[in-house]
């Protein structure tokens, strides 16, 4: 799941992690990471 934050940006991301890993569920299932 980190992972995918970190692609996200990882200046932006270090701010607002907690709220996007809320959003991580519909980035996965949509973008489909290399996990």
């Amino acid at each position: 799941m980190q992972i995918i934050i970190r692609k996200r940006g990882n200046k932006m991301n270090k701010t607002r992690v907690e709220p996007e890993i809320a959003n991580i569920p519909k980035l996965t299932s949509n973008k489909k990471p290399t996990m």
